[in-house]
């Protein structure tokens, strides 16, 4: 079976942007749509791994695998899954080329509760 073949969901990714209360004029962090229906697999992580970014110790509790692109970062973006009907958001917390040579991402993700 071919990679694409692999790729059984869909993903939205979303960007971080600021947006102005109506009410109280405060400017606030929030999240906007950027990219969607982009097919992907989500799979649970191996073991939980912990993976250090920044210094910091962080737990990866899902490995999302999709096809190369070279505009997405952890600090920037995360990700909502749609799988079987239940959507779920995830911080990104490491991107590796998985494939080598820009064939596909291995994204470790955190689920956000």
């Amino acid at each position: 079976m071919s990679f694409a073949g692999l790729l059984n969901n869909t993903c939205t990714i979303q960007k971080t942007t600021r947006a102005q209360d109506a009410t109280t004029g405060e400017w606030n962090d929030t999240w906007a749509d950027s990219v969607l229906l982009v097919k992907c697999r989500l799979d649970m992580s191996r073991g939980g791994e912990v993976r250090t970014v920044n210094d910091e110790l962080l737990k990866v509790t899902h490995i999302l695998y999709m096809d190369y692109r070279a505009d997405l970062n952890w600090w920037e973006y995360r990700i909502k899954v749609s799988a079987r009907g239940v959507v779920q958001t995830f911080n990104i917390i490491r991107i590796s080329d998985g494939g080598g040579k820009h064939h596909h991402l291995e994204i470790d993700l955190e689920l956000v509760k």
